[in-house]
């Protein structure tokens, strides 16, 4: 039998498929309110809602937004 190490598993959770990009970003403090107030995952929201809005909106509709 191998030592103690070897019988440990990985720490943390898995690497996933597909990786997030992690930037900085500047929002109201309304707007982070409101997505914080939903509770843990918030944040997960706050990236499908922009899906979301990229689905339905084409490129000049945001730039139009300046």
């Amino acid at each position: 039998m191998g030592g103690p190490k070897e019988r440990l598993r990985p720490m943390g959770r898995p690497k996933a498929a597909v990786t997030k990009e992690r930037i900085t970003i500047r929002l109201s403090p309304e707007v982070v309110e409101q997505f914080r107030a939903t509770g843990s995952g918030w944040q997960g929201r706050m990236n499908r809602a922009l899906e979301d809005y990229l689905k339905t909106h084409s490129q000049s509709d945001i730039e139009r937004l300046g």
